[in-house]
């Protein structure tokens, strides 16, 4: 199941290097479809089958396993008959892999700081609240409270100011945290 169609056609001449990158190739598609490439009843129709035929696209062969695009793409050039076409070596295939999962993890990254991002604009909503809250009571206070009246007869009135303060400072860094975690996305995963 993860010999190259030069091997399975026994054409020696062919068999090289590019041949284990179809290989290597094999092993990725039976990760990414937990199934084998080519699929035969016995050894000589799998030869037959993997001498003359193309695998089927593992996103078709495994569509309950939603494999990316990016990934499918690497190991059909892999599994291409044509050794021409395929990565110029096992170094190249890894490196394609490599930058596929480098990809995946920033977009993982880029995710986290989005969700982190979520978290504080519904901080953000929960203390905008707060502030409307607080601002009409001070207003009814302030309404019903003669601007002559003593510091004691106000000490309500600016205590809660006082609360509002701390509120729209809280307001400003809650925000600054929001601004914040989506430049981390975006530089992470620019198409984010």
């Amino acid at each position: 199941g993860f010999m190259a169609p030069e091997q399975a056609a026994g054409d020696q001449e062919r068999v090289g290097p590019l041949s284990d990158v179809w290989s290597l190739g094999a092993i990725l598609y039976k990760i990414l479809t937990l199934q084998y490439a080519f699929g035969a009843e016995n050894i000589l129709q799998l030869i037959y089958v993997a001498a003359r035929s193309e695998p089927q696209d593992p996103r078709e062969r495994a569509p309950e396993r939603d494999i990316p695009d990016e990934i499918a793409a690497i190991c059909l050039r892999a599994l291409s008959r044509s050794p021409e076409d395929r990565p110029a070596g096992a170094l190249e295939l890894a490196s394609a892999v490599e930058d596929f999962l480098e990809g995946a993890q920033r977009k993982e990254a880029a995710s986290a700081h989005v969700a982190e991002a979520d978290r504080h604009w519904t901080e953000y909503r929960r203390g905008q609240q707060q502030i409307d809250r607080l601002s009409q009571k001070i207003g009814v206070i302030e309404e019903s409270t003669p601007s002559w009246a003593s510091l004691e007869e106000k000490a309500q009135m600016l205590e809660l100011q006082q609360e509002l303060a701390g509120f729209r400072r809280a307001q400003i860094d809650c925000f600054e945290a929001v601004i914040s975690s989506c430049e981390q996305a975006l530089s992470q995963d620019p198409q984010n």
